[in-house]
């Protein structure tokens, strides 16, 4: 599993996760959201920097599994 810092807004929170905004690309591939798996309350419209662990990565969508996170 690669880690990742990343730096983003949240979109769309719920409880089984939180898409975050991101326009840009990983591995060669453009990337359009990300979604962070997990428990973590997020706010809307809110600024992160997200220290993440990579789970899956297709058509355009970045899943990973935070590991740390601070509200910026």
């Amino acid at each position: 599993m690669k880690k990742l810092l990343i730096y983003s807004q949240c979109q769309r929170s719920s409880k089984k996760g939180a898409y975050f905004h991101f326009k840009g690309y990983y591995r060669g591939e453009r990337v359009n959201y990300i979604w962070v798996e997990g428990e973590h309350r997020f706010e809307l419209k809110k600024e992160y920097l997200l220290w993440v662990s990579e789970l899956r990565f297709s058509k355009g969508l970045l899943e990973v599994k935070v590991l740390a996170t601070k509200e910026v």
